[in-house]
């Protein structure tokens, strides 16, 4: 008798334990896939970031007028003005992928179509000036195949630039690190948090097209092509523009500087 239950409480802790390791391989696919699943009569693909390499010589920190500055390392690509941090890519992954395809519909009913997603970059050569950095590298798949890839950051009054060139591509998407309440500015994206769907951007008007909490409000461009933000995936912000050349120009918003001198001042 006494054995009899020893048995079945060990049966019992048996399939608990095994009940957890399903819900947690469960829990670990949802991860995975469910982010490109919700939302995704969007249109938008999901493209994930691949390798960055950065070679030595191209490593380190440009300064540019103005007080604004670029680091660049495997670990990503930051971009600061004189108040602070602007926009970082991905920590650890590629800031930029190249799309082949072709992109239907129009408005918010556009689908991209791809035939090839090339996701890792390598950063070969840097050469600055006072007012840009520019780094040279290629986008290239575990094929062997490679893009010429130019990158440059500039300045210009108190505009921060951020452009990509990768001849071929048909589509760039940026991969930029998240930051918190990320929000549209009409009439291109709703005013309201972003997070957890993919977006069609419509016209564009002289301003941002999102803005976050870092204060930094963001215009993608070439505006007249068809352009998407992608916020289904933790962790990243996609940003994707139907050209193979792309720009993401950046302002301090003065309601974020004014916040940002009161917290210094409130330190001295």
């Amino acid at each position: 008798m006494w054995f009899g239950r020893a048995r079945e409480r060990e049966v019992s802790k048996s399939m608990i334990a095994f009940t957890l390791a399903v819900l947690g391989v469960l829990a670990l696919a949802g991860m995975a896939w469910v982010p490109g699943l919700i939302g995704k009569d969007s249109g938008v693909h999901v493209t994930r970031p691949g390798l960055f390499t950065v070679e030595e010589a191209a490593s380190g920190i440009a300064t540019l007028t103005g007080g604004a500055s670029v680091t660049l390392y495997d670990s990503g690509l930051r971009v600061s003005d004189r108040s602070g941090l602007l926009m970082n890519t991905v920590i650890r992954g590629a800031p930029i992928s190249l799309l082949t395809g072709t992109v239907t519909g129009s408005g918010g009913k556009r689908v991209e179509h791809t035939t090839q997603v090339v996701s890792n970059v390598r950063i070969d050569a840097v050469a600055t000036d006072a007012a840009r950095a520019r780094y040279t590298g290629a986008v290239y798949d575990e094929g062997g195949h490679s893009w010429p890839l130019t990158l440059d950051i500039s300045v210009a009054e108190d505009r921060v630039y951020v452009a990509a060139n990768v001849p071929g591509a048909d589509a760039l998407v940026w991969h930029l690190n998240t930051d918190y309440d990320i929000r549209g500015y009409a009439p291109a994206l709703p005013e309201r948090n972003l997070k957890n769907r993919a977006w069609w951007l419509k016209a564009s008007v002289p301003g941002g097209d999102f803005t976050s909490m870092r204060g930094a409000d963001i215009r993608i461009r070439p505006a007249e092509v068809p352009r998407a933000v992608d916020l289904r995936e933790t962790g990243r912000i996609d940003v994707h523009v139907w050209s193979s050349q792309s720009s993401l120009l950046m302002t301090r918003r003065a309601v974020a500087e004014s916040a940002q001198a009161l917290a210094a001042g409130a330190t001295r």
